[in-house]
């Protein structure tokens, strides 16, 4: 065979080749699914959505103020006992530190006890020992003292809650304490107290 027939055969077996090979799949572009968030305004322009959430949510954005304390005794010593004197302390620390107006102090007879071993009987004595814890602690913010009698068992939740809105307070501190001796109901006071309570080991 010439080398113009070997050349005239080579293409054909090329092209074969070529056939038999398996051509590449085509890729597909496929489009990217972009999410836009929908507004909350009909108008289609961005310019007109509204700049500032619904009253509701600033109002939950608020900080916190501590301007009127309250605090809750439910303690027959008159030199106060060491839950009682942990309670005096952190207002007096929290008073300082957010420059608060007042501190009010309910003292709650605890059920069962006579007239004689009330909280009202030692009320001078009281207000003697919680001046000295507060100046103690630094704290000259003004306070005054309620007696509040409890006539049964678990209505001291209801009167810490009637104190509360009677004062205008915007945080409660208590003992624990008097929530592990059933003096007072965590639930109850969930229910009746409708500022922030601060519950203090």
């Amino acid at each position: 065979m010439s080398m113009q027939q070997l050349a005239r055969a080579r293409p054909p077996a090329r092209r074969a080749a070529s056939a038999a090979a398996p051509s590449p799949r085509p890729r597909l572009c496929r489009p990217r699914r972009v999410l836009v968030a929908a507004s909350s305004s009909s108008s289609p322009n961005a310019d007109d959505a509204p700049t500032t959430p619904p009253a509701g949510v600033v109002a939950a954005l608020d900080p916190l103020t501590y301007k009127h304390l309250l605090v809750a005794l439910i303690d027959n010593n008159p030199y106060l006992d060491a839950n009682s004197q942990a309670a005096v302390a952190a207002a007096a620390d929290l008073a300082r530190a957010h420059g608060s107006d007042r501190i009010s102090f309910v003292l709650i007879d605890e059920p069962g006890r006579g007239s004689a071993d009330s909280a009202g009987a030692d009320a001078s004595v009281r207000l003697r020992t919680v001046a000295w814890h507060l100046r103690e602690r630094g704290c000259a913010t003004p306070f005054d003292l309620l007696e509040r009698p409890v006539g049964e068992k678990g209505a001291a939740s209801a009167l810490v809650g009637d104190v509360a809105d009677e004062v205008g307070a915007d945080l409660l501190l208590l003992s624990s304490a008097g929530v592990h001796a059933g003096h007072v109901d965590a639930n109850l006071l969930a229910e009746f107290v409708s500022c922030p309570v601060l519950l203090l080991p």
